[in-house]
């Protein structure tokens, strides 16, 4: 493992150099919300570092039409664009808008390695709706609200077409902006400076560094706690009524900063936000340092809130540092944010019931995830786009089916070589944006050398795989010791038979296990084609189990159930994680906790 600390070693510092010179386009917003309308207007500047090519045309993202809904009409969202200036000069004229898309024509070529500004008037429809944007109960949720500049991929504009479960992409900005709004509410985001209030209307100036997007919610009746986590300061937003939730909400947010910097890197920020009751509609979402959750139920018995918020933290590094492609890759956002939101629910319920914990029943995060994700396992690959999941597919397949492959190939890494792709991963790819490639040779360079792994075909995976026991059988070799006239029995050798069954074999080295009486195991290692199969040899203790898989490594075997096989006085398959009636409460409890 010596030449993979000299690869992340040599890497880091590569990346702080580059790092270092490297300058982000600036945004600042004047915005003012007219709450009578439902508009926010102003003006956005855009400042551009140089681009390698010259540029005829200039692409921006408008996504308030990604939520317009063709079959209600009640539901009509856009941005009127007033007139767009460049350079602080000349009134550009010819553009036009088609869907999420506004494409500027250039009068003048911008010549490569030119800086050059933008200002762009723009007028947002905010709609009556629930949801990530929208306007509910006067509570104003705001994402993605003004035009900001489409993606810049090898030397040209990223025009994305949106799906119904796309989230936006973006590039890192460094965004500032002053918002108006009335005196009756409060703005609820990260990077507040200041709030000055004057014939009724409140002015919110935000500085928000380097980040993706600046969503808020502007609302009334909200209150702020503010705690310190380390040298992050906590900030939750929520109204009297919700006030039971902040000590948990603080908790939640703390562990997982404290367990992600442990697990990936540090959270490179000051301040993270929680506003409970800033999603409308349930569920929770996450934004750059900020995240919306539906309030949770008092007296509800379960840790689902605590799930939720823990996926929702975890996106802070997984989309707000790490930020990859929503809408071709979903899986390098959510699957990996779904593989450590199991493994950290796990720890932070100290391994019982990190669902659940109702009079002695539980349910666990893991069970739950393997019930959905197999549900549509052969559907379809987890590196699909967006665009061709139904909204129930996106969650089965990319979350939970997602969540078993990555921990799959962390399983295989072993925990040492796991811990150290994740921080390389995290420090090669912090504010950029890596693609399946990327993932696929880092990866690479952690698997064991002494197995051939093909983390595409992995990461592709569509066919049912299940190795299982059928059978643990022994019978008797007996040893005479011949010296004895009366044939005293001197030592028994068991003769063992362990049948075990393929279907669909990965391919790659998998543990069968032989554990003793006497505490004893014996491992050999399968690889096999689909089929029947069984291992025969002597051994001097009787056998109590027989198992496959012993260390939990391919959490994509579909059926862990009957991969063991115990002998107690009746033999009979084993449960490895679930039976009876905690598997019923599993299945009661098993749903899609976060957005």
């Amino acid at each position: 493992m010596e030449h993979l600390r000299t690869i992340s070693l040599s890497f880091l510092i590569f990346i702080l150099c580059v790092s270092s010179s490297f300058a982000l386009d600036k945004i600042e917003i004047e915005a003012t919300l007219d709450s009578d309308s439902q508009v926010i207007s102003g003006f956005v500047i855009i400042d551009f570092e140089p681009k390698p090519v010259d540029l005829s045309a200039l692409n921006f993202r408008l996504m308030p039409y990604h939520y317009n809904d063709e079959d209600d009409t009640t539901i009509n969202s856009s941005i009127e664009i007033d007139s767009i200036y460049l350079n602080n000069e000349t009134a550009l004229v010819d553009y036009n808008i088609d869907e999420t898309n506004l494409n500027v024509k250039l009068n003048d070529v911008i010549n490569s390695g030119d800086s050059f500004r933008v200002q762009i008037y723009f007028r947002t429809i905010i709609p009556e709706v629930m949801g990530r944007f929208g306007l509910w109960e006067n509570q104003y949720s705001l994402e993605s609200w003004f035009p900001i500049p489409a993606p810049w991929r090898n030397n040209d504009w990223l025009i994305h077409s949106y799906a119904q479960m796309s989230e936006p992409v973006s590039d890192f900005f460094k965004i500032s902006a002053t918002t108006s709004f009335p005196d009756s509410m409060i703005l609820m985001s990260p990077g507040i400076v200041s709030n000055e209030s004057t014939g009724g209307i409140t002015t919110t100036q935000l500085s928000a560094g380097k980040t993706l997007d600046l969503s808020f919610v502007i609302a009334s009746g909200f209150q702020l706690h503010e705690t310190t986590c380390d040298d992050i300061n906590i900030g939750v937003y929520y109204r009297d009524v919700h006030q039971f939730a902040v000590d948990v909400t603080e908790q939640v947010a703390c562990d997982v900063l404290r367990l992600m910097e442990r697990e990936v890197g540090k959270y490179p920020f000051e301040q993270l936000v929680v506003v409970i009751g800033g999603l409308n509609v349930g569920g929770q979402l996450e934004h750059p340092r900020m995240v919306w959750t539906w309030p949770p139920e008092r007296w509800l018995f379960t840790r689902n809130y605590e799930s939720a918020l823990t996926h929702e933290v975890i996106h802070q590094w997984f989309f707000g540092i790490v930020a990859t492609d929503q809408v071709l890759d979903p899986w390098m956002d959510e699957s990996i944010t779904e593989y450590f939101t199991t493994k950290l629910n796990h720890e932070l319920a100290d391994g019982r019931g990190d669902i659940a914990n109702v009079f002695g029943l539980t349910a666990d995060y893991i069970s739950s995830s393997r019930q959905l994700g197999f549900s549509t396992f052969d559907l379809y690959p987890i590196t699909e786009g967006t665009g061709i999941y139904t909204s129930r597919q996106y969650g089965t397949v990319v979350y939970k089916k997602g969540s078993l492959i990555i921990g799959t190939i962390c399983g295989i890494m072993g925990d040492s070589a796991s811990s150290l792709f994740w921080h390389e991963y995290y420090e090669r790819f912090k504010f950029t944006h890596p693609v399946e490639q990327d993932f696929i040779q880092l990866a690479d360079q952690y698997m064991p050398r002494s197995e051939l792994i093909d983390l595409s075909h992995l990461l592709n995976l569509m066919n049912t795989i299940d190795y299982s026991i059928t059978d643990l059988s022994m019978g008797f070799i007996e040893t005479i010791d011949s010296a004895s006239d009366d044939k005293t029995r001197d030592e028994i050798i068991f003769k063992i038979n362990i049948d075990y069954r393929i279907k669909n074999s990965l391919g790659y080295p998998v543990l069968l296990r032989a554990e003793f009486d006497d505490g004893s195991f014996i491992d050999t290692t399968i690889v096999a084609t689909s089929g029947d199969y069984t291992w025969e040899f002597n051994y001097k203790s009787r056998p109590v189990a027989a198992l496959i898989d012993p260390e939990f490594v391919y959490q994509v075997d579909r059926n862990w159930l009957n991969n063991s096989y115990l002998v107690n006085g009746n033999s009979g398959s084993g449960p490895r994680l679930f039976s009876g009636m905690l598997f019923l409460i599993e299945s009661i409890f098993s749903t899609v906790w976060g957005l």
